[in-house]
């Protein structure tokens, strides 16, 4: 009864699944949850007196580093003193299921972005959704750009994944190969643009890295329409993060409209890596090389024992293989 009161109230905190699957306690994202590959769990906060109960869902798929807070209801209420609670039991069972960390993503304007402030998140990164517009008339291209990529393709798409992604996103976010849906673009020959999507009943959701060697970004872009395949009428998305969002104004250009601006947040389970490499960094610092007898003087030793080995086989057989040395 308490998610039915709640159903206009939800709060969505992952955007790819409210685009692709509609709201996140609706008919579609629990028909999603039957997804053997896919963990969710939903939990309910036990209410103060005259207090409303909380509700939040998490979800995790298996072989991913990070689980994904999908929602938080009533939406209104996240000033409550339970909603740290609820994160916390949230995150438990994100970690029982072999999560590292808990994303989140939450609109710049919204008081969630405070609240989960509180509950340890933090801001890793920014992004928009892009919705493509399909325009009437336009004739798709004979031969599109963009190519499926093949397994002999992922270490290249490797390099340009570490090359463009920041440090801080690919400590949650790392690649991870090829998912079902993947797509490169080739520029004399190299991999300079790379797309991968989920897919849903509403919709799709395209997050594209782009080289800024890249010519002719808007129509690249564009392209993506005629590459991926959808639904008869289903809107396709780019998700632009912070460190791309130099390919805005091509998105502006090919006609696209943007969404509000929205933060990435964290919530970290484990210990930085920054840690391991300081106490590193302090075991070499405290070690002292051991004083060694100078070069300069060792090979002062070898030429003369060369020179007295020279002397001592001149005239005793002329055709050994040891000959004499001399060294200047």
């Amino acid at each position: 009864m308490t998610l039915y009161r709640c159903r206009n109230r939800v709060l969505c905190l992952d955007s790819s699944v409210e685009l692709t699957r509609g709201a996140p306690l609706g008919w579609f994202a629990h028909l999603a949850d039957f997804n053997p590959g896919r963990e969710s769990y939903t939990a309910i906060s036990e209410p103060a007196r005259d207090g409303a109960a909380l509700i939040g869902k998490v979800e995790f798929t298996q072989g991913d580093r990070s689980a994904h807070l999908v929602c938080l209801a009533p939406g209104d209420n996240l000033d409550s003193p339970d909603l740290a609670a609820l994160v916390e039991g949230l995150g438990q069972q994100a970690v029982g299921w072999g999560a590292l960390h808990l994303e989140a993503d939450v609109d710049e304007r919204s008081v969630a972005l405070d609240e989960l402030r509180g509950c340890g998140f933090t801001v890793v990164a920014w992004q928009r959704f892009w919705k493509m517009m399909d325009r009437e008339g336009r004739k798709p291209l004979e031969s599109n750009p963009w190519k499926p990529a093949s397994p002999l393709d992922e270490n290249a798409v490797r390099s340009l994944f570490n090359a463009l992604v920041p440090p801080l996103v690919q400590s949650v976010e790392p690649f991870g190969g090829f998912r079902s849906l993947s797509l490169i673009y080739r520029q004399n020959g190299e991999i300079r643009a790379f797309a991968e999507g989920i897919a849903g009943p509403k919709g799709m959701v395209i997050h594209p890295l782009v080289h800024p060697e890249v010519e002719n970004v808007p129509e690249l872009l564009r392209s993506l329409l005629d590459r991926v395949p959808r639904r008869a009428g289903a809107p396709l998305y780019l998700l632009v993060r912070s460190y791309q969002a130099w390919i805005e104004g091509a998105l502006e250009e090919s006609g696209a409209h943007a969404s509000s601006r929205r933060a990435l947040m964290v919530k970290h389970f484990v210990a930085q890596q920054r840690a391991a490499v300081s106490s590193l960094q302090a075991v070499i610092e405290k070690y002292k090389a051991e004083p060694t007898a100078p070069f300069v003087r060792n090979s002062q030793i070898w030429k003369d024992y060369l020179v007295r080995h020279a002397s001592s086989e001149e005239g005793s057989d002329k055709d050994s293989l040891v000959k004499p040395v001399r060294c200047a």
